[in-house]
Formats: C-alpha cells, structure tokens, sequence
C-alpha cells in the first residue's frame, strides 16, 4: 500500500498522484519498471522510482516522457491461508457462500465462452482469407505493417530481448509481420463491405458503453483523464469503433452460417 507523486522536470502533473494505493508486486498494473523498484521495500520506506513512459501511453502529454516518483510505503503484506466459507463471501461483499460459488461459475464461465468466441472467430477469419484474395492497398498494409513493427519492437525491448531469442532474424520476422498486415487489412475490407451490404453500425450508446469499459482498465486517479483523451481525439475513438464494428460483423456471419457445437474437456 502506498502513497506516490509523479513529477516530470521537478514538477508534479495532473493525475499522477495517489493516497493509500493498493499495489499487487509482478501484476503490471503500474508503469513498466515501476514496481520492480519497489520489490524488498518495507513500511516506512520512502523511494524514489524513475520510469519512462510507453511511446504509445493514452495520454499524448505524457507519452515517451521520463519521469519521477517519489513513493512511501504504506504497508506490505502477503497472501495468507483462505478459507472459503459464509464469512469469506461477506468479507467479499456478498450474502453466502452460495451466493459467492455462484459469482465464481459465472465468472468461469465467461472466461470459457471468451475463449470459445474467439477460436470460433479465428475459423471464420481463416476461411475469409480463402475465399477472399485480392491486392490490399499498399499504404493501408505500410500503415498496418508500421503499427505492428512498432508494438513488436517495444515488446522485445521491453522483455529485454532480441529477434535471435525468438528464434528468427530480423529479415524473418520482418516478412511474417508484412503478411500479418497484408491479412489484416485484407480482412477488414471483406468484413466493412459485409457490414455495410447487411446494415451494421455501431451506435453511440455502445460506443460510449466500450469507452466507460476502456477508462475502467485505468487506475482510478487516471480514469477521469483517459475519458477526456478518447472525447476529444476522434481517431482514438476510432480505434473503439473499429472492433466493435468487427465483432458485430462476426455475430451477424454467425447468424448466417452453420456452426457445430463441439463439447470438450477443461484441459482441451
């Protein structure tokens, strides 16, 4: 638990501070590189954490940028033994412990069918790609190609890795991510034309509904700043837009083709 103020160039910014914040160590939630410099910290312990920013950070003004922390420390604690009892759901702002298994399987469950979605998604996807071949626009693939090349980049930097890790070459990886894009942007053509031809839209209700969802990934303290980042940034809105578009696309072809329901073990 800690208390923490950002600052860049010596001066605090606007939602970079926090009070009794709780911090899980090794869950990612914060800042890359900011929670390993907390690990061994005790209570009463006052640090200063240095972090960099992602170039792709939600709110433009901070993206890239160096900044400073000057963190205390709270308390720390860990996990003890859990028992899972009438008490235990209370104390989790439930009324039973039958009320608290019900939770969890609807949870389970959810995870399951997210799962189920999304491989049923990849099958239809690949028989798209089949039935579809055509020349994608070029500056639409460099486009496409040049956002993933980035993201890659950053990933293997921040993993402190190099494309030999992964067991390829630069060259290799390069002209897998080229195909990737060319996919990609092919794919979104043939589902725009098949949302259009069937009449699907995405309204502004859901579109604010997938906003509020995407704000609620944010800590607390940040949230009210990415909403104002997404309202007064149409292209980061389109970016909302974009797959809730597409997986509206995907129900309307699962509506329209057959499908076989296969049942299958937890571990398959």
């Amino acid at each position: 638990t800690i208390d923490y103020v950002g600052k860049i160039d010596g001066e605090a910014f606007n939602g970079g501070a926090g009070t009794d914040q709780p911090l899980v160590l090794g869950s990612k939630e914060f800042i890359p590189g900011f929670e390993d410099q907390l690990v061994g910290a005790k209570a009463g312990d006052e640090k200063q954490v240095t972090v960099t920013f992602p170039e792709n950070y939600q709110a433009a003004h901070l993206a890239g940028k160096e900044a400073t922390f000057d963190v205390t420390v709270k308390e720390v604690s860990q996990p003890g033994a859990l028992e899972i009892n009438d008490e235990t759901a209370k104390n989790l702002g439930l009324e039973s412990l039958e009320r608290l298994r019900d939770v969890v399987r609807g949870q389970i469950e959810n995870q399951f069918g997210a799962m189920t979605r999304q491989k049923v998604k990849r099958q239809l996807l690949d028989q798209l790609d089949a039935a579809y071949s055509f020349e994608a626009p070029s500056k639409l693939v460099d486009a496409e190609f040049n956002n993933i090349w980035a993201q890659v980049n950053r990933d293997l930097e921040a993993a402190g890795r190099t494309f030999a890790d992964e067991e390829t070459t630069e060259e290799e990886a390069r002209a897998e991510y080229l195909r990737l894009a060319e996919r990609r942007v092919r794919l979104g053509l043939v589902l725009a034309e098949i949302g259009e031809k069937a009449g699907v839209t995405v309204s502004d209700e859901e579109l604010q509904r997938g906003l509020f969802e995407q704000v609620r990934r944010y800590p607390g303290n940040q949230q009210q700043e990415v909403f104002e980042f997404y309202r007064n940034n149409p292209e980061a809105l389109n970016t909302l837009q974009a797959p809730m578009f597409e997986e509206k696309v995907v129900d309307h072809l699962l509506g329209q083709i057959s499908v076989t329901d296969v049942k299958v073990s937890k571990e398959e």
